[in-house]
């Protein structure tokens, strides 16, 4: 009788392993973009699942992804675009705004009538209104921000002018229940925060502060705030919770006084910069606020909350980082120059874990979002070859150029569930990841050459353009837990070790099976196609050793370490 093993037992024993359901059905994948630069997008769902990506292109670009043609031409070196899809990714309106300078637009929010917020920063005089009619802002500084309101259809609702003399930022945007409009970002020197004609400035105390500015939904001012020392300091993001309490992340250097009342509660760095997150009610009263750094530098870009009011975010940090803001210690390294990490937080911002990932290169995080069931789903940018697995196993994804894009998903307890890659020859950047109400997944960001977007047997290629298109994809997230692995438990693998060959019983009649032998570093060995069968036999061609054998079967993956004698 042949000894056998299941690779439950095997794990237990001897070797690590890491098992997944291939979680995200691969639904479509869009590119719009010119011969020009289309960069920096960011993205929106509504409840019908139509999506809404704003950013910015020079030149004339085409933003119909289908086989019709919707020209956009540039008025200066950058103008804002703001699209519209349906759940298909099939074109519905496309919109331009921008002047002779430079016009950027960096985060988007949808309200509950499917009305479309955009904030950003434009310089000169820019006309807002998208339509037949003329709505001009001009800037009092380099530049200034904006925030814009179109309704579902792109019409023109309103455009507000934030600013002073210098540089102001929008970065990021969001509307509480109310649909009261919120933005943060950066201003420098004295900026005038009143909407409406009057007169609300703040003035920073360094080079760059952060702001929070509240709006109704007419545009009409009600409050900002100010933060900073006198360093950089810049909020990346900003989300709300049902309560109307306001959250931001992003860094600050030195000392920062983060009371925007009359009380005091100073945060000081240990390094370059470091992490910092921010509570304030919806009044905008001080609560709590936490940093996390080291002696390099270290920055949040994203922040989310799950259903029970913990705080999620993640950015990249270098060197040894403590995660605890509180009492405890608990250290990360980086293992390159950058690495990932995601941090979560309690709703009174105590420590509940911290996760990295990384490898030589430099690894960066840009996007986080939760799921209903408490997921963690992260997008970002990485190098060379990265374990995605920020437990015991290990998950290698190696890069297919300079730099790639990631997608991961963690669960509640920050376990691995998955990671993929998007990559070719050159360099892909992502900027944002959302979700829609059924838990779909939605990444845009920009690409070069030809990119394969489907991670499965698939091939869903599509061909930049310019020297960076603009790409949106959709995924169908089916994902099972890992506990609910059924997969996992039904394999057994034996002999291993192996001298020669070995075999692999899947536990089910599996009709489209794929194993892919890699070495630790993601080095590719052998890819093999098996149909219509339960039992797969291979041999592994190369010297002695561990390797890990990825097996596809119907959707279905496990990844295995397997030794060579």
């Amino acid at each position: 009788m042949k000894s056998t093993n299941t690779l439950y037992t095997l794990i237990c024993s001897c070797f690590l392993l890491t098992t997944t359901l291939y979680a995200q059905n691969f639904e479509w994948a869009k590119a719009i973009g010119g011969q020009g630069v289309e960069r920096d997008p960011s993205i929106a769902i509504d409840a019908l699942g139509n999506s809404y990506i704003t950013g910015f292109f020079i030149g004339i670009a085409d933003f119909d992804p289908g086989p019709n043609v919707f020209n956009l031409n540039s008025q200066g070196g950058q103008d804002i675009f703001i699209v519209k899809l349906d759940s298909n990714g099939d074109f519905i309106w496309a919109k331009r705004m921008g002047g002779v300078g430079e016009d950027i637009s960096k985060s988007i929010a949808i309200d509950a009538l499917g009305n479309v917020y955009t904030t950003g920063y434009f310089e000169d005089v820019v006309d807002f209104d998208s339509g037949a009619g003329v709505y001009n802002l001009t800037s009092n500084g380099v530049h200034d921000i904006f925030i814009s309101k179109l309704d579902t259809d792109g019409n023109f609702v309103w455009a507000k002018r934030i600013g002073g003399p210098t540089s102001d930022f929008g970065l990021s945007i969001a509307l509480d229940a109310s649909g009261n409009v919120f933005t943060t970002g950066s201003f420098t020197n004295t900026a005038n925060f009143h909407t409406g004609g009057g007169t609300f400035n703040l003035t920073s105390s360094g080079s760059e502060d952060i702001f929070i500015s509240k709006l109704n939904n007419n545009g009409d001012f009600i409050a900002a705030i100010r933060l900073g020392g006198v360093s950089r300091d810049i909020a990346n993001s900003i989300t709300l919770d049902d309560a109307g309490n306001v959250y931001t992340t992003g860094f600050f250097e030195g000392t920062v006084d983060f009371d925007p009342g009359i009380g005091v509660f100073n945060l000081t760095s240990e390094g370059d910069n470091d992490i910092f997150i921010l509570k304030l009610d919806a009044s905008a009263n001080f609560i709590w606020a936490k940093k996390i750094g080291g002696l390099a530098a270290d920055e949040a870009f994203s922040i989310a909350l799950d259903a029970t009011g913990n705080i999620f975010t993640t950015g990249s940090f270098s060197g040894a980082v403590d995660f605890n803001p509180g009492a405890q210690l608990s250290y990360r390294t980086s293992a390159g120059a950058r690495d990932v990490f995601i941090l979560k937080l309690d709703s009174n911002g105590d420590f509940i874990w911290a996760k990295r990932m990384g490898g030589v290169g430099d690894d960066n995080s840009r996007s986080i979002a939760i799921d209903a069931s408490g997921n963690i789903y992260t997008t970002g940018n990485f190098e060379d070859v990265v374990d995605f697995d920020p437990g015991a196993g290990v998950y290698n994804i190696t890069s297919a150029g300079f730099t790639d894009i990631f997608i991961s998903k963690l669960d509640i307890s920050g376990n691995f569930v998955w990671a993929n890659n998007i990559g070719s020859a050159g360099s892909e950047y992502t900027s944002f990841l959302t979700l829609d109400t059924s838990g779909n997944i939605y990444t845009t960001g920009s690409f070069s050459y030809t990119v394969d977007f489907d991670f499965g047997n698939g091939i869903e290629n599509l061909t930049s353009n310019g020297s960076g298109d603009v790409f949106i994809q959709k995924l169908n997230n089916s994902t099972l837990s890992v506990s609910n692995n059924i997969f996992e438990k039904s394999l057994t693998v034996f002999p291993n070790p192996a001298q020669e060959k070995s075999t692999i019983e899947l536990g089910a009649l599996y009709d489209d099976i794929t194993l892919t032998i890699r070495t630790l570093t993601g080095q590719l060995i052998t890819t093999t196609n098996y149909k219509t069968t339960r039992i797969i036999n291979f041999s592994i061609k190369g010297s002695s050793g561990l390797y890990l054998a990825e097996i596809l079967a119907d959707n279905k993956r496990a990844t295995l370490k397997i030794i060579k004698q």
